[in-house]
């Protein structure tokens, strides 16, 4: 047989060899990736779970907040009506006493 027969045939169970390898690389980095996917997937639901508790409870927050700035703002209101009702009363005693 001719020598580069011989060759030939040599190379070709490398070849497999080498063809079977990358075939097994790309199912194995294949399966890591989604296996990566399916965590990252899992750790951002996570988080938006997490974020959107936060949100909530920053709005229930605010919305008490506000309860209490109107519940003051009507104090405060109450408060000017009577101490203006107070004041003028002494101003026209000063006045008509005068």
């Amino acid at each position: 047989m001719n020598t580069s027969l011989y060759s030939l045939l040599a190379q070709i169970p490398l070849v497999g060899i080498f063809i079977w390898f990358v075939l097994e690389m790309m199912k194995r980095y294949g399966e890591e990736r989604t296996y990566r996917d399916t965590q990252w997937r899992e750790f951002l639901k996570d988080l938006r779970d997490a974020q959107n508790a936060a949100v909530a409870r920053l709005a229930e927050e605010i919305k008490c907040i506000a309860i209490e700035v109107a519940q003051m703002r009507e104090s405060l209101n109450r408060h000017e009506i009577n101490t203006e009702r107070r004041f003028s009363g002494l101003k026209r005693k000063g006045v008509e006493e005068s």
